[in-house]
């Protein structure tokens, strides 16, 4: 059976926070990204860039309400730059 949508987010957050922390080359998170926090805590997570996948058949302007979703991240928690997000989380 295949796992799609929201359902696998938080298995793909973890896999990206788990190969984030043992190379050194980017990594892209994918898989239930539809809001742009979904897109933040893959960043956070040390994903470089995002894929918007199954969300665009919910709704076309997913990418571009994403987007805007992580402007607003930003802006309500003093991030000036994106690339500030990647990695932010540390687990022991």
């Amino acid at each position: 059976m295949d796992y799609l949508g929201p359902a696998i987010k938080p298995v793909g957050v973890r896999m990206v926070y788990q190969i984030a922390q043992k190379i050194k080359i980017p990594v892209m998170g994918l898989g239930g990204i539809v809001t742009g926090e979904d897109a933040v805590e893959y960043m956070l997570a040390g994903a470089k860039c995002v894929s918007i996948g199954c969300g665009n058949f919910i709704h076309p302007a997913m990418s571009l309400n994403v987007i805007q979703e992580i402007e607003e991240y930003m802006e309500n928690n003093g991030v000036d730059d994106v690339n500030e997000l990647i990695g932010g989380v540390r687990m022991n």
